[in-house]
This record gives structure tokens, C-alpha cells and sequence, in this order.
């Protein structure tokens, strides 16, 4: 075996929590853990240990995109790592050797001034509706982590569970005239005009999310209450009784936070409410991920960053007068919500085939499912729905 191989091995030996099989070009296998029940990781090519070496978190991505390792349960694999990322920090696995300097760069190139949001969110949105139409639910079409009452519920049924809990922390009334941030395909504001009678606002910089919105919108019948427009957050005039905005400050980035929570302020008329949902990142981890950007900001979300809820505590009392009123995390929810797409885009794999998306581009969004599933499966990462509101100001 290689000298990376040998390194892999190395570290491999402190995993503590779980156990890993792992199946090696040569027909052998060695075993890494506990004695529970086995993860696989088959190795298809040995250029595998040296991306893992030498690109760590990102290396390990890479190589499954390029068919040099398979799993029957990649997401069990990837919470195994999860579970046990202390030891295998101070074995130097997770961080020795990344291409630090080149990821950086990348991520530095993806800052999100008002044409680099543009651009960031053109590369992942406007893949086509087409596509992402097979796999997120019809109904609603909504891009966001859904509230399930059981896990054997309807997708589209725990999405409008989760549109109305947000109507619920938001106290929307028909006379309100509500902001959506990030409106994607329109799925909350059709949603909360139909259920409450309300005016909605939804703003977008995605140009098929746009036209499949506005589409909707007239579909439903719904012109004059619902107005789609393409803006950026910081461009929106005007004032609003409430402003909601679903998975969007994902896409703001570290140096926007106090932008954003800014334009909230000016845009939220007396009396007004502000929620928020929100991929959220353990405040432990913040500065280390801010620093030593992962698999996803360079392959899947250019510009994209998870803010923690310090992070976002601190730009709040810096830029704004908002406390935060109420806090949920839904987490657990994400974790199903993805189990659920995947499945549903590994069924359409032959009709990706025939739209374009090859084999390739296929594993990078199973990886990017998976990885995600297993951060919200071990509370890696969080999704919280938060509720703000300025103090010394009565509910309008």
C-alpha cells in the first residue's frame, strides 16, 4: 500500500464511535471502531487516500464525485466521521495538508457584494426548475426544511405545516402587507395570501425562480395580492408590517450580516415582526469554518456561509435594535426533509441522464444530500426558526 494510505490508516485507528469498513483496491479489507453494525467504504481507486490526505474534508467529496470510493450508506458514513471528528482532529486527518490556500481563494472570489450575489446565486438556482422539480415536493416547491408531526407524513404536507408555523411566530394578519426575503419558487407567499388574505412582497436575483414564481402567481389567481420582484435585499424600498425569510441568510456571508439585519430594520414598520429560518452552525465552530471554507461553499453554494447564533446576536446588537422573542430549532426536521429529496432524486437518475446532468454532476448533488442529512442527523449543524422584534414597540 501507498504512503497516503498509510497516513489514512494512521488516523483511521481513533475512531472510537462506530465502526468503519473499509474495503481496499486489492480485495482486502481492514476495520476501524467499535464492533456495532459496519458503514463501507469501498475503495475503487487508490488515488482516493492522496485527495483524502491532501484536500482533507473537500479531498474526501472530491474523490466520491470522481467514482474513487462508493458507500451503500453514505450518509451513515458521513456521520461516522461526524461522531468521531474530535479524535480524528488530534490525529491531524481533518486538517493536515488541505489545500488551504487555494480554497481560500476561492471562497474570497465569491464575496457577496450585489453582483457576486447575483452570480453565486445564478450558479446553484438557476440549474433549471426543470431540475430541481424532481425532486422537491410540487405542492409547494419549497427549497427549505419542512415540520413533520410523523415521519411517515407527506412532504408537501409537512412543508405547509411549516409555511403556517411561520404564519404562527409571524402573527400575519389579512391586513398586513408581508416582506418575503428570498422568495424562491413562491411556495410561502401563494401559501400565506391564500390562508390569511395578506399582501406579500417576495423578492428574488434568480432569474428562473422569478419566472416560475410569477407564473404561479397568476396561476393562482393571485396578481393583485402577491408581487414577485427581482431584487436584492438591499435594494427593496418601502415598509413592511412583516418580513420573512426562509434559508436566505445562508446566502448573505460573514462580512453582510450587519447589511442584512440592517435592511430589516429599515424596511420593518412600527410595531413589526421579523422571522427568520436559518441553517445555523455551532458557535464552537464558527471561526474555524469561517476561516477554511468546506465542500459545499466551494462545489455547491459559492458565497454561501452558515452564520452561528452568536454571529448573528452580535450583528443584531451592533446594527439593530431587534431582540431575538422566540427561538425553535427544527434541525431534526432538515435531517428527514433531505432523506426525502434524495430518495426521490436517486429515482429520477435515467431522467437526469436525459436532461444532461451526468453521472458525475449526479454524485456531487447525492454527496451534497448526504452531507447535509448527516450534519442535521448528528446536530452538526441546526436550523432554527427565529423570531425578532424591537423592544418598547406593541405588536401592529
Amino acid at each position: 500500500m501507498n504512503t497516503f494510505f498509510k497516513l489514512i490508516d494512521s488516523h483511521l485507528e481513533n475512531i472510537s464511535r462506530g465502526h468503519l469498513l473499509l474495503k481496499l483496491p486489492d480485495g482486502t479489507a481492514k476495520h476501524y471502531g467499535d464492533g456495532s453494525a459496519p458503514v463501507t467504504i469501498k475503495v475503487n481507486n487508490p488515488a482516493f487516500f492522496q485527495k483524502v490526505v491532501l484536500g482533507g474534508n473537500i479531498g474526501m467529496g472530491e474523490a466520491w464525485t470522481d467514482g474513487d470510493w462508493d458507500s451503500e450508506n453514505l450518509t451513515g458514513v458521513l456521520q461516522l466521521f461526524i461522531n468521531n471528528i474530535s479524535a480524528l482532529k488530534k490525529s491531524g486527518l481533518t486538517s493536515a495538508l488541505a489545500k488551504r490556500a487555494v480554497n481560500v481563494a476561492v471562497h474570497a472570489r465569491n464575496k457577496n457584494t450585489k453582483e457576486g450575489s447575483r452570480r453565486n446565486i445564478h450558479e446553484h438556482y438557476d440549474l433549471g426548475n426543470d431540475f430541481y422539480s424532481l425532486f422537491l415536493d410540487h405542492e409547494t416547491m419549497m427549497y427549505s426544511s419542512a415540520l413533520f408531526e410523523t415521519k411517515d407524513e407527506s412532504l408537501p404536507a409537512a412543508q405547509k405545516r411549516k409555511i403556517h408555523r411561520l404564519i404562527e411566530l409571524a402573527d400575519i394578519k389579512a391586513r398586513h402587507h408581508v416582506l418575503e426575503i428570498g422568495c424562491g419558487w413562491g411556495g410561502f407567499a401563494i401559501e400565506v395570501a391564500k390562508a390569511t388574505g395578506c399582501k406579500v412582497t417576495g423578492i428574488t436575483i434568480s432569474e428562473e425562480q422569478f419566472k416560475y414564481a410569477k407564473k404561479r402567481v397568476a396561476e393562482e389567481g393571485l396578481e393583485g395580492q402577491v408581487e414577485i420582484l427581482m431584487c436584492d435585499y438591499r435594494d427593496v424600498q418601502g415598509e413592511y408590517d412583516r418580513i420573512v425569510s426562509i434559508e436566505m441568510l445562508e446566502a448573505v456571508g460573514h462580512p453582510y450580516y450587519g447589511t442584512y439585519l440592517s435592511a430589516c430594520d429599515r424596511l420593518l414598520k412600527p410595531g413589526g415582526l421579523v422571522v427568520l429560518q436559518v441553517i445555523t452552525i455551532p458557535d464552537q465552530r464558527y471561526d474555524a469554518y469561517r476561516k477554511n471554507p468546506d465542500w459545499i461553499q466551494k462545489h455547491i453554494f459559492p458565497g454561501g456561509m452558515l452564520p452561528s447564533l452568536t454571529e448573528l446576536s452580535k450583528a443584531m446588537l451592533k446594527h439593530t435594535p431587534f431582540t431575538v422573542e422566540h427561538l425553535d430549532n427544527i434541525g431534526i426536521h432538515y435531517a428527514e426533509t433531505l432523506r426525502r429529496w434524495r430518495k426521490a432524486f436517486e429515482a429520477k437518475r435515467e431522467q437526469l441522464l436525459e436532461m444532461g446532468y451526468d453521472e458525475t454532476f449526479q454524485r456531487k448533488w447525492i454527496y451534497y444530500l448526504c452531507y447535509c442529512e448527516a450534519g442535521f442527523q448528528t446536530r452538526f449543524t441546526n436550523n432554527l426558526h427565529l423570531v425578532l422584534a424591537r423592544p418598547g414597540e406593541s405588536v401592529g
